[in-house]
């Protein structure tokens, strides 16, 4: 891998603290997709009209955090804060060691390939033995680098380049464009590679994600819509 992304990339994430939590950072606001008064005024009203827009299928499965230390995975964290990693150590598409020697958690979501079965299994099944049989079934898809100052498509193309799987995504010239594939998703035309129970809407870049800002419990750059 070109050492001048390897430079760029240490350089954009911040240092992580010792026991700092992924997931004790602020939730996205959560709306129905028939509802959609608040989603319609953030995008009418917050955002200028040629905001860059990325648009995500929410993936739906068992969220973990991936924390690599000196370029070695170390720990697999689940929402609820258990170090998942001996139980999804053999899953093929999560890199055991990446390129960047600084220490890094990476958020996803641990998917069932076969959408028509349930999806958390693996995380919660008390068996080691049953645990390791399921493993092929499953994979990981990546959507952040932790405390990352890149913009959000730079962030997936560089978790990208380190090896990670990432969500099909699109992206917006205008924000009013985000309708047509809110539509496009509604009728099963967007998205079909994944289980998906809806769309994440972000904002691209990550200087206007710090000025929107965020609350104690939500994120104010991005809406999840629900069906």
């Amino acid at each position: 891998m070109k050492k001048k992304f390897i430079e760029y990339l240490t350089n954009n994430i911040c240092r992580i603290g010792t026991d700092e939590s992924v997931f004790k950072s602020p939730l996205v606001d959560n709306i129905s997709i028939n509802s959609q008064s608040s989603f319609k005024m953030w995008l009418e009203h917050k955002l200028l009209q040629n905001t860059r827009l990325i648009i995500e299928p929410s993936i739906e499965g068992s969220e973990i955090a991936l924390h690599y230390k000196k370029g070695i995975l170390a720990e697999a964290v689940s929402r609820s804060g258990t170090n998942k990693l001996k139980i999804i150590k053999g899953i093929k598409n999560i890199p055991e060691q990446i390129s960047i020697f600084k220490d890094i958690k990476i958020k996803g979501t641990l998917y069932k390939i076969n959408k028509k079965n349930k999806v958390r299994t693996l995380l919660t099944t008390q068996s080691r033995d049953k645990g390791t049989s399921l493993i092929e079934e499953y994979k990981f898809c990546s959507y952040q680098l932790f405390k990352s100052n890149l913009n959000h498509f730079t962030e997936l193309v560089a978790l990208k380049k380190l090896g990670f799987e990432v969500p099909d995504s699109e992206t917006t010239v205008y924000t009013k464009e985000t309708y047509i594939y809110i539509q496009k998703w509604l009728e099963g035309k967007l998205f079909e590679t994944y289980p998906s129970n809806g769309l994440i809407v972000k904002v691209n870049s990550r200087k206007f994600q710090k000025h929107l800002s965020e609350s104690n419990r939500y994120i104010h750059w991005a809406f999840l819509l629900r069906k």
